[in-house]
């Protein structure tokens, strides 16, 4: 899914620069490749089960915000990197994406209706 995201970036100059990162970093050299765009697109190694070599990412990276492309098993420790660094998390699925915000107390999900 980050192939996906990458594809879609490429066509909006907001994204100013991307890190693709993953366990295996030849995938996204390979996609990186892909773009042809090393100026705007880079790989990188992480082992997204691992909160502090996340953490280390993006302490190196310093980036806008982390994009969760990830299998759901791997939001905890992306999130909570994402979390203590204080930059914007996204995730692929937005469902993940709000449990994780509410589960760390970021956001109050709305109070139930009270309608008669």
């Amino acid at each position: 899914m980050g192939a996906a995201f990458a594809a879609i970036a490429q066509r909006r100059p907001a994204f100013e620069r991307v890190v693709l990162a993953d366990i295996a970093p030849e995938r996204v050299r390979s996609v990186v490749a892909g773009l042809g765009e090393p100026s705007r697109f880079a790989a990188d190694k992480v082992d997204a089960s691992d909160q502090a070599d996340l953490a280390e990412l993006i302490a190196r990276v310093r980036p806008d915000a982390v994009l969760n492309a990830c299998d759901p098993r791997f939001n905890e420790p992306i999130f909570g990197a994402a979390f203590e660094a204080k930059v914007t998390y996204l995730d692929m699925t937005p469902e993940q994406a709000m449990k994780m915000i509410v589960s760390a107390g970021a956001l109050v999900p709305p109070a139930p209706s009270r309608v008669p």
